[in-house]
């Protein structure tokens, strides 16, 4: 007996389950390691994406990646990287690889600003962020927070989501856990998230709604776009398509504001934004706080850190990284802090999931929250950005003291 099963025409994309198969297709998961093939040195935040059954991660810290649910015979990984050539493996029984990437051969021509339109080349990525179609995907979010070398928080959910080339624009959270350690003399912490800066969006892209300086100062924001310097920082050919990276900052009329500066890498020759890079020094509203009734807290030095990436073949965003990072000062001693954050799209849908909602809800009301019950089975075997052993150690000890529920229950 025979099952047909055509992943390509499959309506929707689900983790397969087969008691019969056929000899060249089944479900694979595939754990990997990515290396650099000149240094041997692990290669993070690479992009893998499954051609056909259309799941994808990214590699961690240490180079490594898991992702199931792959299709062997039909299903080839296409792996991407904007310092190394992209390389497609097709996928075979094994279920452990080590794949070996190589640089890719930058060639840094000489900066004539005569030669780049850079003010037409910003008005072009403001034309794409605008007018970028919405897509629906899947989606996974894993955070950590520290206060000096102690983990104090962490977070990890999974999302459906309507998404487009500017951000994240709505989401339904299906499977969410929430960790914090309990609060007593000893533990010296501030309970804050990157979360809600996607949970809110955070588009790159803003349409016009009347000048207004106390909103965040974004140079796509059609409002202030005018307001916004932009100059050439390089210009360099990679496999005949010629990349400029250009930098942002407001001019002086903004600088009273809370503004983000940084740059963009586009993609000149396929008309396509690669990756926009952001910063804001502001504790956006963090400074504002009284931990737990404590008066010998203080926050300084805070800096946000936004990285969006994008697929060179589809224009799509693949990963969005948000580091926050401050000095908590604790009777005049600094304390090193930050709050680090992953978010991958790791499945491609063709049809719009269920219930999808404006992401802010999900911060205006906490009840949304607690339909998010804690199953530990399924957090063990659902490794989409695979884990650190530093945060494999973090999970166990937040585990051991039975920290694990939804979130803000």
């Amino acid at each position: 007996m025979h099952l047909k099963f055509d992943l390509g025409k499959a309506k929707t994309y689900m983790f397969l389950v087969l008691s019969i198969f056929t000899s060249s297709t089944y479900s694979q998961s595939i754990s990997g390691s990515l290396i650099d093939v000149n240094s041997g040195e692990p290669i993070s935040f690479a992009y893998i994406l499954a051609s056909q059954s259309k799941k994808a991660t990214i590699s961690n810290e240490n180079g490594d990646f898991e992702i199931s649910g792959l299709s062997i015979g039909q299903d080839t990984l296409i792996i991407s990287h904007l310092a190394y050539y992209t390389v497609k493996r097709p996928i075979s029984v094994e279920s452990i690889m080590t794949i070996h990437l190589d640089p890719r051969e930058i060639v840094l021509d000489e900066i004539s600003v005569t030669d780049v339109p850079v003010q037409d080349i910003a008005l072009s990525v403001l034309n794409i962020l605008k007018n970028s179609s919405i897509e629906y995907g899947s989606a996974f979010y894993r955070q950590t927070a520290f206060i000096d070398s102690t983990a104090t928080e962490w977070i990890e959910a999974f999302y459906d989501i309507a998404y487009s080339s500017s951000g994240v624009d709505k989401i339904k959270i299906d499977q969410a856990r929430f960790a914090r350690i309990r609060y007593d003399s000893t533990n010296i912490y501030i309970s804050f998230t990157n979360f809600s800066y996607l949970t809110v969006g955070n588009l790159i892209y803003s349409p016009a709604r009347g000048m207004d300086t106390s909103r965040i100062v974004k140079p796509f924001g059609e409002d202030f776009f005018e307001e916004y310097n932009f100059h050439l920082d390089k210009q360099y050919t990679l496999d005949s398509n010629r990349y400029v990276v250009i930098r942002f900052e407001p001019s002086t009329k903004l600088l009273k504001s809370v503004y983000f500066y940084g740059n963009f890498i586009f993609n000149v020759t396929q008309n396509k934004l690669v990756q926009y890079t952001g910063e804001i020094d502001n504790a956006l509203g963090t400074d504002e706080f009284n931990a737990n009734s404590r008066n010998d807290l203080e926050l300084k030095n805070p800096k946000h850190f936004f990285k969006f990436k994008f697929s060179e073949i589809s224009g799509n965003i693949e990963a969005i990284l948000v580091d926050y990072t401050f000095d908590l000062i604790h009777n005049g001693m600094a304390l090193p802090s930050r709050v680090s954050s992953k978010f991958v799209v790791y499945q491609l849908l063709d049809k719009t999931p269920k219930n999808l909602h404006s992401a802010g809800l999900e911060l205006e009301d906490v009840s949304n929250f607690e339909e998010a019950k804690y199953k530990p089975k399924f957090w063990m075997n659902n490794p989409v950005i695979k884990r650190t052993a530093e945060e494999e150690a973090i999970i166990a000890s937040f585990d051991k003291s039975n920290a694990f529920g939804t979130y803000f229950k």
